[in-house]
């Protein structure tokens, strides 16, 4: 713990940006933003889980939240419930998101480790250029978000708290889709690796995959199995072959020291040269842009230079014959002697040439000062190509209508009178919910929206592995003693 206020302190250049007042210009950000607020309105009206935001889409509705990373905007919610200013609720779990990467991977590699190779290991993973990119220039909030939570996995695993582990891989899940997936793999490879160190036992190693995935239920399986009713099976959101990168973009994205650590991997396979490989994965649609990997290659860049100077370290200093300094110890310090020149002069050259990496990505090209009415007010669909609208829908909205209308999709329900209705074959409607007969009184028509078998079953499904999760979670009771009478 008296590492972290100090970690922290490294961390102030590249959170400098997200502590200012106002907001920058990115690609995603100010779509975070006005998500934010719809989510917000969703909640309001009490929706729970939300997955349908009735302002977006120029007030037809829009269901992003029931596809895309919803963690992000439940953890800004109170911040923007207490503040009323959206956008820094949105910087403040960027911030907190990057923190916690540092934090978490201090953590979990400070097991076993020295140290200098548990901060060298932190810091290359949050100064890694990709880190910088997303905030700065991306905007991603997911990505983000999911990237401050991957480390906590690895340390709960480490240490055999597989209750919190299956807690964090599920908070995982919900915070980005894509990244999710790209780590999936190597979790599930460090726990079994981690369960035959152990003497083999595969049990707790089964279940903490399967009560993290359970707890996530409410979220990925309606997100999975209700793609085939909005348009992004029918649109391409980017050209995946447009988003190869030359050799100099892709060495200036991957930073050098991740570069080197991970063995020059980034640097095939986000150009070109990979083209064949991924047309034969058929992986491309998945993760949409080649560079996405970059979120796993600086997670393992990371540990591994971690790895490399505990290695240089034991090797420079035997352990039976460190030598330590009065000073340093009687101060509370690290205690760094002559034998840890070499392993420390490394670290700092590593640490300040993945600094030197991210510079360019550091500083935002603008500000912007917009009021938190503008936020509250668009009606953007916050996505690139509106690719989450209903594949009933025939028109694509442009402005909102003069006339209240609602988008069609599963869940909706219509009352006239406070009975429940038929609805029309949206296919007959454009995609525009209404009922099946007209009323005779207008007035008297209530829209609802509600979960579908489905849902429910997921919501149900989720809610059996909290409660899992509560059992295994809770310390176990030892029985008391009474004095005989």
């Amino acid at each position: 713990m008296k590492y972290w206020i100090p970690l922290t302190i490294f961390l102030l250049p590249l959170l400098w940006n997200l502590l200012r007042p106002g907001f920058y210009t990115s690609h995603d950000g100010e779509w975070m933003v006005i998500r934010l607020t719809a989510f917000h309105d969703a909640l309001r009206q009490g929706q729970f889980p939300v997955r349908w935001l009735p302002r977006l889409n120029h007030g037809y509705g829009y269901p992003v939240a029931n596809f895309l990373y919803p963690l992000p905007f439940y953890l800004a919610e109170p911040v923007y419930f207490l503040t009323g200013d959206p956008a820094a609720a949105i910087q403040f779990i960027m911030a907190i998101s990057v923190v916690s990467m540092a934090l978490g991977m201090f953590a979990w590699l400070h097991s076993g480790n020295k140290i200098l190779s548990s901060l060298i290991g932190s810091l290359t993973y949050v100064y890694s250029p990709y880190v910088a990119f997303n905030l700065y220039q991306r905007g991603s909030l997911g990505e983000i978000a999911a990237m401050g939570i991957v480390p906590w996995i690895f340390w709960a695993v480490s240490r055999n708290k597989l209750p919190l582990a299956s807690l964090f891989l599920a908070m995982l899940i919900l915070s980005h889709n894509v990244v999710a997936i790209l780590f999936l793999p190597l979790i599930v490879a460090y726990k079994f690796y981690k369960s035959y160190k152990g003497y083999k036992n595969y049990k707790p190693a089964t279940v903490f995959l399967i009560l993290g995935i359970g707890l996530a239920a409410f979220f990925w399986m309606p997100a999975l199995f209700e793609l085939r009713f909005v348009r992004t099976g029918q649109i391409s959101v980017s050209d995946f072959q447009n988003e190869y990168l030359t050799f100099t973009e892709a060495l200036n994205r991957t930073g050098i020291v991740t570069a080197i650590f991970s063995a020059g991997a980034p640097l095939f396979f986000l150009t070109k040269s990979s083209s064949w490989l991924w047309e034969t994965l058929k992986f491309a649609q998945v993760i949409q842009f080649p560079w996405r990997l970059l979120s796993l290659f600086s997670f393992i860049s990371a540990a591994i230079s971690s790895r490399f100077i505990n290695k240089i370290s034991d090797i420079v200093t035997p352990r039976h014959c460190e030598e330590r300094s009065d000073v340093a110890i009687s101060a509370g310090l690290p205690r760094f002697g002559t034998s840890d020149v070499p392993p420390l002069t490394m670290t700092i050259v590593i640490v300040v040439v993945s600094f030197a990496s991210s510079i360019k990505y550091l500083t935002p090209t603008s500000f912007i000062n917009r009021p938190p009415e503008y936020y509250q007010t668009n009606d953007d669909t916050t996505t690139v190509r509106a690719e989450y609208t209903p594949i009933w829908v025939t028109d694509l909205p442009q402005k909102r209508p003069e006339i209240p209308q609602v988008h069609y999709y599963p869940g909706w329900k219509i009352f006239i009178d406070g009975k429940e209705t038929s609805i029309a074959d949206p296919k007959s409607t454009g995609g525009i919910l209404s009922p099946a007969a007209p009323p005779n009184n207008p007035q008297s028509i209530q829209f609802r929206f509600a979960e579908t078998p489905l849902r429910t079953f997921a919501n149900l499904l989720s809610i059996a592995a909290a409660l899992v999760w509560l059992r295994f979670s809770s310390p176990p009771q030892t029985p008391s003693l009474q004095s005989p009478q």
